[in-house]
């Protein structure tokens, strides 16, 4: 059987338009009242392969400071690196309610995440479609900024 790829033409599945996935993060912030923003630490916010990061670090500083998001940082580095992990994050301006685990505000729902999937609205990684995860975080803060802040 021969695998089906849509290289040209409109997607059908409904959140391969960037669109669809911007209005799934309004919705979900208008039922919920807020957000949960997780993120990967290394590549994507720690450039230690001498990447630049600066993109995604500075969206997750405009995130931080909207106290209706609540920020995750979901990594593989062990508990002997969360030090350095806190201190790298602080020193960048990014928040970091959770690390690794549901943030407080779902644990109540869904467990603390350790023996499941960790909750959240949008992850950005660089290995998990990190310029799709962009633009539609980016997407919704336009909204966020237009349509609630003003």
């Amino acid at each position: 059987m021969q695998p089906i790829f849509e290289a040209s033409g409109p997607a059908l599945d409904r959140y391969f338009n960037k669109q669809n996935a911007i209005e799934r993060l309004i919705a979900d912030y208008n039922k919920h009242g807020h957000l949960i923003v997780a993120y990967d630490f290394d590549e994507t916010v720690y450039p230690w392969d001498g990447g630049s990061c600066d993109q995604v670090i500075e969206l997750l500083q405009v995130c931080s400071n909207i106290p209706t998001i609540d920020m995750v940082v979901f990594t593989c580095r062990g508990p002997s690196e969360r030090q350095m992990v806190e201190d790298y994050l602080n020193s960048k301006d990014i928040r970091h309610d959770a690390i690794n685990e549901n943030v407080d505000r779902v644990k109540s729902e869904f467990g603390d995440g350790r023996d499941s999937k960790v909750l959240y609205s949008i992850f950005l990684d660089d290995r998990a479609g990190l310029p799709a995860a962009y633009e539609t975080l980016v997407g919704f803060l336009e909204w966020y900024y237009r349509e609630v802040v003003n």
